[in-house]
Formats: structure tokens, sequence, C-alpha cells
């Protein structure tokens, strides 16, 4: 009898469809990942129970956050609903539902517009219903949740009571995988390496655009603040904008030209992603020869048109694929005027293989040394670190992208730059430091 009874509940356990542990934090942190530094279960965040989920930091926080729950097994094709409680007074976090195979990769939903994704919308300090609902993906065969406040957000956000119904299949939650990220250490100013002579910078400043023919705003900001403390920067082009052009814009871009404070460099037609055989590419990506070429025309017809004179510089627009490849290569060699190439990572062999067919010198990237930890996220502590760790380096060329810069992401700019001006480097456009004055 007991031998019956006791198979009798592991068949109806084995049977039953699977819960999220946990999903009020009355346990502590017990089956979730806290992947980051910041985040806490805290009396202060609970809703109604004993404890609470708070994500997020006061402070400038370039790291951002990072906590997922257990993977519960789900029955493609049926409706799941994850109901939780939220606060928030600040619009820097949200719930992801993130669905996977049972190799451990991707599972898309089989709706495109399918929503996976909770924002906060009420910033008020008090707590609100959350809720996603979406079917299962065909090739799904876990979801787990994530909480994640964005890099170089500030704000704290709580969260309780998470809860997920149907949709779920029988079989045991497995555990999440913690994995911290490392912060880059502190490093003691007054302890740097030594270099025999100061270092190069070329400010690498992405996604200049003319907005209703007009330079906005950052932009110039941006060009007073180099010009005052005398920083010269690149600032990279999308060239379709420059047709609006005003008479003012077209005289301020050239000022800054002459002046030596700015090099415009090519950085793109419009940095709009296409797709080729069901593949989504960069802009500049698996391009057909003649496109190629026509696109490289229209861009120097623009510049030569505003800025009197063709763009001497060149590199490539990111985005959901490699930014460029041999025909856009080939591309480039045969541009007289382009000379420099803001190689978009380390030096590799095809880089190697332009530079000795052709007339471009190449400046690349070293990945230690980064001015955002994410696009559009200044992050001084990586910097100094990266800094830090190559004192035999000449130059560095250091990317970021000012129409993201705001608030603390602008001030940890400032940050930056006050560091590596103490530093006593030598700010440079990047034809200037590629082709000589």
């Amino acid at each position: 009898m007991r031998w019956t009874a006791a198979l009798s509940v592991l068949l109806l356990s084995a049977g039953r469809a699977a819960e999220l542990p946990n999903g009020g934090f009355e346990d502590g942190p017990l089956r979730w990942a806290f992947n980051d530094h910041t985040s806490q279960v805290l009396p202060a965040a609970a809703r109604g129970g004993r404890l609470g989920l708070r994500v997020g930091s006061l402070e400038y926080n370039p790291d951002g956050a990072s906590v997922a729950s257990c993977k519960l097994p789900v029955t493609p094709g049926e409706t799941t609903t994850v109901t939780f409680a939220a606060r928030a007074t600040a619009a820097c976090s949200g719930v992801y539902l993130q669905f996977t195979s049972a190799a451990g990769k991707e599972a898309p939903p089989a709706e495109p517009k399918a929503q996976l994704v909770w924002l906060p919308r009420e910033l008020d300090g008090q707590w609100h219903d959350g809720r996603l609902s979406v079917a299962v993906p065909p090739t799904a065969a876990w979801l787990n949740l994530w909480v994640h406040s964005f890099a170089g957000s500030a704000g704290l956000n709580d969260y309780d009571d998470f809860q997920v119904s149907g949709g779920l299949a029988a079989g045991e939650p497995v555990p999440p995988v913690e994995r911290k990220p490392r912060l880059a250490p502190e490093v003691d100013l007054s302890k740097l390496p030594p270099r025999a002579q100061p270092a190069a910078v070329i400010l690498k400043l992405d996604d200049f655009r003319l907005v209703r023919g007009e330079v906005p705003e950052v932009w110039q900001r941006l060009a007073t603040l180099f010009a005052q403390r005398g920083v010269q920067a690149g600032y990279g082009v999308l060239a379709e904008s420059l047709a609006s052009a005003t008479p003012a814009a077209r005289e301020w871009m050239r000022q800054q030209q002459a002046a030596g404070t700015i090099e415009f460099w090519f950085h793109g037609w419009t940095h709009q992603s296409h797709t080729v055989a069901g593949q989504a590419c960069s802009e500049l990506f698996k391009l057909r020869p003649e496109e190629a070429t026509d696109l490289f025309a229209r861009s120097q017809a623009a510049a030569r048109l505003v800025l009197g004179q063709p763009f001497r510089t060149f590199g490539p627009p990111g985005g959901p694929s490699p930014s460029f490849d041999a025909t856009i290569g080939a591309t480039l060699a045969a541009d007289p005027d382009l000379r420099v190439f803001l190689y978009p990572q380390p030096l590799d062999d095809a880089g190697r293989a332009l530079v000795a067919a052709s007339h471009v010198k190449i400046l690349d990237r070293a990945w230690q040394a980064n001015l955002e930890s994410a696009v559009g996220v200044p992050h001084y502590r990586a910097l100094v670190a990266g800094y830090a760790a190559l004192p035999e380096r000449p130059y560095f060329v250091l990317q970021g992208h000012p129409p993201m810069w705001s608030g603390g992401r602008y001030d940890e700019f400032l940050r930056i730059l006050d560091f590596l001006v103490a530093q006593r480097v030598e700010f440079v456009t990047p034809a200037a430091y590629a082709l000589g004055p």
C-alpha cells in the first residue's frame, strides 16, 4: 500500500505542469540568477509579502542589471501569460519573455509582432499590475523571465509576485546559471604605466546627420567644447542628410573643417539595414558592386556640395551583420579621394591585404580601450582600465554615439575627456593622424 501511494504521488507530480519557483522572492534570491552587481532582494521592494526585487541604481550605471528566473517547460502553440507587480519612478528597466529550443537556441514567436517585453508606463512610484501574454513559439521547449535595467540608466524599479499560467508543460524547472559580468577594475591613476610618448586619440563619433537641414544641438555643443579644450575629433556623416543642408549648416560645417577642429568623414548613406535572401544586413554588407559604387559616388557628390571637398576618411555603419565585405573594400580602394579606413575591429588579414593592394591606410580598434561599454553608453572605468592595459599602443580610435548622450551619459563622457586631457594625449582627426597635416 505504501509503495502504491508513493507511486501515485510520483505519477501525479510528473504529470503536473511546472510552476515558477519563488516568483514572490519570499525565499530571497533562491532560484533566480543575479547576473549583475546592483540588483537586490529587499523588504523595501515587496508589494505585500516580506521581500521583493529591486533593480537599477540611483547613480549613473553603465553596466545595467540582469536577473533571470528558472527555465519552465512549455507547450508550443498554447498561450502563456505572465503577471507581476511593478513600481517605477523612471523608465529604466523591463520584463522580458525568453523562449529557447531544446537545444538552447532562441525560439522566435510565430507572430512577428508578439509582445515579449513589458516596460513601465506609470512612473508615479505606485504599484501597478504588469502582464504579458503570447503564444508559445513552435520551436520552444523552455520559457524564462528576464528582468533587465538598461545600461547607462539611472533609477530604481521594484518587482514582485511573478506568476506564469497557461502554456506550461509537465516537468521540473531548470535552475538558471549565474554569470556575473566582470567589472572593469578601478585603476590607481598615480600608478599608470609610463609611456615613451603621449598616445594619439582619434575620437570617432558616429551618426552625424542634419535634421531638417540644420546641425543638431548635440553636435554643436560638442564642437564648442572641443574648440575650447583644444580637442580635435571626427564626425561620421550619414551623407543622405547633406542634400537638405541650409546655408547656415553648410557654413558651420565648413568653419569647423577649416579650423581643423572637426573632420567630417563618410559613415554611410542612411545607416539603414536591408535584406538579402532573407538575411538582415548592415547598410554596406552584401551590396552588388554597382550598388556600392553608386552609393559611394552619391555620398562624395554630397560632400563636395556641402563641404567643398570629398570625404577623405571612411568608416562603415554597424547593424545586424558584419559592417562591410570585399565589395566595399574594392569600392573603397577604387575611390582616389578616400585614403583612410576607420576599421571597425582589430586589424586582420583582410585589412592587411587591402592596405598592401591600395592607397588606403587603416586605423584599427583595440577592444580593450573603448569609449562606450554598449552603444551610446560611455564608461569611464572601463576606458581607463583599457588605456592602462596598453601602454605601448601609439594610438586609440575611440568610438562614440553622441545623439544617445544625455544626462549621466554626457557627464560620463566629460569624465573620460578630463582623464584623457590629464594624460596629455594628442587629440587628432583621422586623416591628420593617418596622412599627416
